[in-house]
């Protein structure tokens, strides 16, 4: 009955003119890492994968490596955030070794994109993957790398207060939008669904519900001297909470 429930949904989300603006994006439990694809190979009879958990091992021998044809222009990675992001450290390329980080590709450019939406109860399905509705939100800045082993810093080109505004915003047309998916929520956390919401609310509803993300898309590349995959070896980012 679940299943057939969450097929429902995804029908209702795709045909309603309403919500034509909301992408449907499905998330296995205690996930908060993936990208869009992951080069594995086999080394001394052992697979290896290069997934996006290598960005966050501080571990600068082992990145992510894309595995889309040619130079993985499109390719990305998103990260579950749930805070504002201030700033953000790189470690570009394959830095285990100036060999292989010549080697591969290396972002020239990565375009950024902010992910806001929400879930609501049941909305999962017989393998637990929770459903969300999200928006995406293009930062029109991109970040330029160096072709440099060397740790990158940046600041993010949107401050933390704007971002909350963004994700109040979401929290504000998903209630208009979906407006039983809204009252679900309403009824599981208490609180009125017609009435102007707290601080407390909006805080309540995203840590419950919520989900915001950072995209990364690989925009351009410094070409490696023999292959094709694009690597990053590191990422860390600097958190300020909503509310």
């Amino acid at each position: 009955m679940m299943a057939r429930f969450y097929i429902l949904l995804i029908c209702l989300l795709v045909s309603s003119p309403l919500s034509a603006q909301w992408i449907d994006f499905n998330a296995a439990p205690r996930t908060s890492l993936w990208a869009s694809s992951v080069f594995k190979e086999t080394l001394g009879g052992k697979v290896v994968s290069y997934g996006p958990e290598a960005l966050f091992d501080r571990d600068s021998s082992t990145p992510w490596v894309e595995a889309a044809e040619g130079d993985g222009l499109g390719e990305n990675v998103i990260v579950l955030l749930q805070s504002a992001v201030t700033n953000m450290k790189i470690i570009n390329g394959f830095a285990a070794s100036e060999r292989l980080f010549k080697l591969n590709n290396r972002p020239k450019t990565l375009k950024l994109t902010l992910l806001a939406g929400l879930t609501a109860p049941g909305l999962v399905s017989e393998t637990d993957y929770v459903l969300y509705f999200i928006k995406e939100f293009p930062i029109n800045e991109r970040i330029s790398l160096k072709d440099s082993m060397a740790e990158q810093q940046f600041g993010f080109p949107m401050d933390s207060l704007k971002q909350m505004d963004l994700y109040r915003g979401a929290i504000n047309q998903f209630r208009e939008d979906f407006p039983d998916f809204f009252n679900m929520i309403s009824l599981d956390l208490d609180f009125e669904s017609n009435s102007e919401l707290s601080d407390a609310d909006y805080s309540l509803i995203m840590e419950i519900f919520g989900f915001y993300a950072l995209k990364l898309t690989i925009a351009d590349v410094y070409r490696g001297d023999l292959y094709s995959d694009t690597c990053i070896s590191e990422l860390a980012v600097d958190l300020e909470p909503f509310f």
